[in-house]
């Protein structure tokens, strides 16, 4: 899941779900606290290893989100 802030600033990726919640679809505005999936084991996620793959990056074409500068969110959180 992409999720790109109001102001088109940021861009959050979250992988490694296990399934999305029901409803969500794109371009859907969502808010903290939202469930938006179910840590699993995809991608190349170990299988007896589930957890959350989360990063923040800067974007710079709000149209290329994938192609973000990734950035270190804990100053942020």
């Amino acid at each position: 899941v992409y999720a790109v802030d109001p102001e088109e600033r940021f861009v959050y990726y979250y992988a490694h779900l296990e399934r999305y919640r029901d409803g969500l679809w794109e371009g859907m505005p969502v808010q903290r606290g939202d469930t938006i999936g179910f840590v699993g084991t995809t991608g190349n996620a170990p299988p007896d290893a589930p957890h959350l793959h989360f990063q923040v990056a800067r974007l710079l074409d709000a149209t290329r989100y994938w192609e973000g500068v990734p950035i270190d969110p804990l100053p942020y959180l």
